[in-house]
């Protein structure tokens, strides 16, 4: 009786490897990406609003506090009362640690795409990667006009020690490879989308954002290439009235790029 309990035990004990699994009503980092509604949760995520700071956000990061156009000089900050200390980084921060995120988001969605290539056609699917990539093209274009030299890097990291022993690439080098990704969405993503996708990164978002960052670079000649084709798309025109272009009631309009 007891050799017979020896042996259950063990037969136990050996099959346990197959109940060592993920849980199948839930996502998990071996499985995701595995269908074409888990890749547009994962890309739809890219979008918020974190990623993509206006001149005004992260505190007195980006206003007028820095001029001499300031209005409010009698409020005492760090600013305007000349005190600030290498404690009094959040404004660059924020801007180096999400842009960072979006990153690391990007290389992982871009390195799974494989996935979910059975289950997805491939020009869509190539219309996803060129999503992605527009947005980490921004990010790295940001980067690079805040911080000149960044950390640059296009597949995960899943080494801490690796990633902590990484240097600054240098902006020349890191501008070409934005310029790149920004051709290859500019290539692949549709004009124009339906209403209900309003939002997404568009074939004129990327000419347009190709043609800032040069810019913004001093690389005239490829803004100037670069702007010319975003209008001959001709897709965009000035909106009727300038007044209520901002106004919360004109929610889209074919100014907006």
């Amino acid at each position: 009786m007891k050799r017979i309990l020896y042996i259950l035990g063990i037969l136990l004990l050996v099959s346990c490897h197959e109940m060592d699994l993920n849980p199948l009503a839930e996502g998990s980092t071996e499985t995701w990406f595995s269908s074409e509604t888990e890749l547009v949760m994962s890309i739809n995520d890219l979008y918020r609003d974190p990623f993509w700071p206006l001149t005004h956000r992260n505190g007195d990061g980006g206003n007028d506090a820095w001029t001499d156009d300031w209005m409010y000089r009698e409020a005492l900050t760090p600013i305007t009362g000349a005190t600030i200390t290498s404690e009094w980084n959040v404004a660059n921060t924020e801007y180096w640690l999400n842009s960072y995120k979006a990153i690391t988001r990007c290389n992982t969605i871009l390195s799974n795409l494989s996935r979910s290539a059975d289950k997805i056609p491939e020009q869509i699917l190539t219309r996803y990667e060129a999503e992605v990539r527009f947005v980490r093209a921004c990010q790295y274009a940001r980067l690079i006009f805040y911080f000149g030299d960044v950390v640059y890097y296009t597949e995960p990291l899943t080494d801490i020690n690796e990633a902590f022993a990484m240097g600054r690439t240098s902006k020349a080098t890191v501008l070409p490879e934005v310029y790149k990704d920004f051709d290859f969405a500019a290539e692949h993503l549709p004009a124009t989308y339906s209403s209900s996708a309003l939002q997404r990164a568009t074939k004129g978002a990327a000419l347009g954002m190709k043609a800032r960052t040069a810019l913004c670079e001093g690389d005239y000649k490829t803004a100037m290439e670069s702007a010319k084709a975003c209008i001959d798309l001709d897709v965009y025109n000035l909106h009727p009235d300038f007044a209520s272009l901002f106004l919360t009631s004109t929610k889209q309009s074919s100014e907006f790029i």
